[in-house]
């Protein structure tokens, strides 16, 4: 968990979807282990499953996040592993800038029931 503004700021800058983190009290930094793993092609889902569930209770404290995919692109991984100054044995997977959101939205019913395809 990153809370150094100066850093934030920085984070805020390795990607071009990440600038909204700029302002964020905290910035949540997702990193996995490269050995020891009992299944390493599943580290990244896992570690989407474990973001999704921050996600959730982010709002239900009526807090604000937004979730930066850094993985799988290395320039991206690379660069939030050097700033962060991460021990070599681990890999960047994700960030999650949290905190009061600016703004209230509503939420935007996407569903489309033409969407949905049966199987049976």
């Amino acid at each position: 968990m990153v809370t150094d503004k100066e850093v934030v700021r920085k984070l805020a800058g390795v990607s071009p979807y990440s600038a909204c983190a700029v302002g964020a009290p905290v910035v949540i930094v997702s990193v996995y282990r490269k050995e020891g793993l009992i299944a390493p092609a599943f580290a990244q889902i896992d570690l989407s499953i474990a973001q999704e569930h921050i996600w959730l209770e982010t709002d239900a404290q009526g807090l604000g996040g937004v979730w930066f995919g850094i993985a799988p692109d290395r320039e991206r991984m690379d660069a939030v592993h050097r700033l962060l100054n991460l021990p070599d044995n681990v890999k960047v997977f994700s960030m999650f800038s949290l905190g009061y959101p600016a703004e209230q939205k509503v939420q935007e019913d996407r569903y489309d029931e033409s969407r949905i395809h049966w199987v049976g």
